[in-house]
């Protein structure tokens, strides 16, 4: 009978840097603002909505690229989609407004798995993403965690008895975190 451990409940932001990647483009100048990229929740929020705009207008331009391809398939195939996309996109925008209330009020108005262990953690991701090319990437960043942690503070989550409560750098390697989760599951 195999032995069956218990997997720790991980929260996992994805990221594509490593310790000390801060100095790998640096041209030994110093940085703007002394090195501080502290920014404003908001600064999260605007990028966010900012994503969501462009992803739906790169949807709506590929679907009106392909429409005359679609509408061979299906005459009807073309503005089932284009209604999908539009209702998607005004969900989208449901949710960010939400979100943007459970921040501002400090109140969890969406559970967990709609919010901070949901598609915040992708919003976070595209975000970084979309400021990159503009080289807001580590201000959008610093904000989206300060929204990440205001929304899992507003939860006042305990940790109980019995529990054990792991903070783990993100930029170990994934053998090493894989090492940590199970000792951690051991105990």
């Amino acid at each position: 009978m195999a032995e069956t451990t218990n997997r720790p409940e991980l929260i996992h932001l994805e990221v594509d840097r490593r310790l000390g990647h801060e100095w790998d483009e640096w041209d030994g100048q110093p940085l703007p603002n002394g090195g501080n990229f502290d920014a404003p929740a908001r600064l999260f929020f605007l990028w966010s909505v900012a994503w969501i705009v462009a992803a739906t207008a790169v949807g709506s331009a590929l679907l009106f690229l392909l429409a005359p391809r679609l509408g061979g398939i299906s005459a009807q195939l073309p503005g089932v989609l284009a209604w999908s996309l539009g209702g998607f996109a005004a969900l989208l925008l449901v949710w960010w407004a939400v979100l943007f209330l459970s921040y501002s009020t400090r109140v969890a108005l969406l559970p967990e798995r709609l919010a901070e262990r949901g598609p915040l953690l992708f919003f976070m991701r595209q975000t970084s993403r979309l400021a990159d090319r503009f080289g807001w990437r580590d201000r959008v960043e610093n904000a989206s965690v300060k929204v990440y942690d205001a929304l899992a503070l507003g939860r006042k989550r305990k940790v109980g008895a019995g529990e054990l409560l792991v903070l783990i750098p993100r930029c170990l390697a994934k053998d090493v975190l894989e090492g940590v989760l199970a000792v951690a599951g051991r105990y």
